[in-house]
């Protein structure tokens, strides 16, 4: 999966199956200092393909919401 947006080492991260959104934040180094994650759910499983967006806000008209994490699916090609 990929981590992205406000962490130390965004880029693909490598997390056995049944690993937790908290894991792939960890992978990546972690939220930068003074990132809000409060809206995160750090329990949330993740899956393989998956994009983490962390600390950066869906532009107007994106996703609904103030999520601060996004996930997207495999494109399927």
């Amino acid at each position: 999966m990929a981590v992205a947006g406000k962490v130390r080492k965004p880029g693909l991260v490598r997390l056995p199956a049944g690993s937790r959104l908290a894991d792939a934040v960890q992978a990546a180094g972690g939220a930068l200092p003074g990132v809000d994650v409060a809206l995160l759910n750090p329990a949330r499983k993740v899956t393989d393909g998956e994009l983490i967006v962390v600390g950066v806000t869906p532009p107007p008209g994106g996703a609904a919401g103030p999520r601060r994490a996004v996930r997207h699916p495999p494109s399927g090609r």
